[in-house]
């Protein structure tokens, strides 16, 4: 098998930091009235009007954008709800957000694909550090940042990936790897908790107290790269039992190229599973014929299939178009190359 990338993106599909801050003074959101969170909301969009990245608010509402967003966990179903007092601020290029009010007044966050800690730490910290010169922060120097989440409190800082782990699933979904992550300070958390075949995962940090941010890149890199090695041997394993496995995904798939080919509708599930399939034989045991999928083409249908039909308004809207128009998104997708 040839070597894989250094962001170990056959795995791990993105990298998420977020910093989260506190206004000194002020209760904690859960406790802050109407009034006080539309003073932190505006303060903060004050303050983000001098950076010199542009940030624009976003409006909770079903299009793009907001797909994107709550498919990257940058926001949840809070967001959406009225009269909440919570805002949004994200930067033109989708990488930094500013969520104001939502468990603490401010989580800054950014998102990059693969493995990608270094990158995405420094541009969440140069954020940070700039709204820390520039409002007043809670800050003890015995404990660090103080926030409302006590396992937050000292760096105010996590570490979360995205992953796609079709090898290591069963029927009761994760097997075996919970204690790892426990002792390291880290949990598994399921994309899509009511879909245990769901084979995307998030691996979050949760250390802060008693440790600097580069400890606790180290310690998430590390136990990255232990999970996404434990994937790949557990999809080599899956296509060891012979044969009639590779026939199955074989069949599988072209049940799903016949969907797309001659307008079928497919389900999340059908989605879901494709994408599996697809991994577990790109990755472990290529087949050279119409199976074959580029990397680029992964991506893309991991990144922009599985995310809409599992993203903020698909059960909103109505199903079948839903389906058509994911179903012709894959088709496009397939006919680039």
């Amino acid at each position: 098998m040839s070597k894989m990338p250094v962001k170990q993106n056959d795995v791990i599909l993105s990298t998420k930091i977020t910093v989260s801050r506190n206004l000194d003074g002020l209760k904690f959101p859960i406790k802050l009235d109407a009034s006080g969170k539309s003073e932190v909301i505006k303060e903060v969009r004050d303050v983000l009007a001098e950076y010199p990245i542009h940030f624009e608010e976003v409006v909770p509402k079903y299009d793009k954008l907001n797909n994107e967003l709550y498919s990257k966990k940058i926001v949840d179903r809070q967001f959406y709800e009225a009269n909440q007092g919570i805002a949004l601020f994200v930067s033109d290029d989708h990488e930094l957000s500013v969520l104001v009010n939502d468990g603490e007044h401010i989580k800054i966050q950014c998102v990059l694909p693969g493995m990608d800690t270094q990158n995405c730490f420094v541009k969440a910290n140069k954020l940070a550090v700039f709204l820390e010169n520039k409002m007043n922060i809670s800050y003890t120097e015995s404990l660090g940042f103080l926030t409302s989440d006590i396992e937050k409190i000292g760096l105010g800082m996590n570490v979360t990936f995205l992953a796609v782990i079709p090898g290591l699933l069963d029927k009761n979904g994760i097997v075996g790897l919970s204690n790892i992550f426990e002792e390291n300070y880290c949990k598994l958390i399921p994309f899509d908790n009511k879909d245990k075949s769901n084979p995307l995962y998030f691996l979050e940090s949760r250390a802060n107290l008693g440790i600097d941010e580069n400890t606790l890149l180290k310690i998430s890199d590390n136990l990255a790269a232990q999970f996404a090695a434990k994937e790949r041997k557990a999809r080599c394993e899956y296509l060891k039992a012979g044969e009639e496995i590779i026939e199955n995904y074989k069949n599988d798939y072209y049940c799903g190229y016949g969907i797309l080919k001659y307008g079928t509708l497919f389900s999340r599930k059908d989605i879901v599973n494709s994408i599996s399939i697809f991994y577990i034989v790109q990755t472990a045991q290529p087949v050279n014929d119409e199976t074959f999928l580029s990397w680029e083409q992964l991506k893309l249908l991991v990144s922009e299939c599985v995310m809409s039909i599992l993203a903020l308004g698909t059960e909103e809207f109505n199903v079948l178009e839903c389906r058509k128009k994911i179903a012709v998104l894959v088709k496009q997708i397939l006919d680039k190359e």
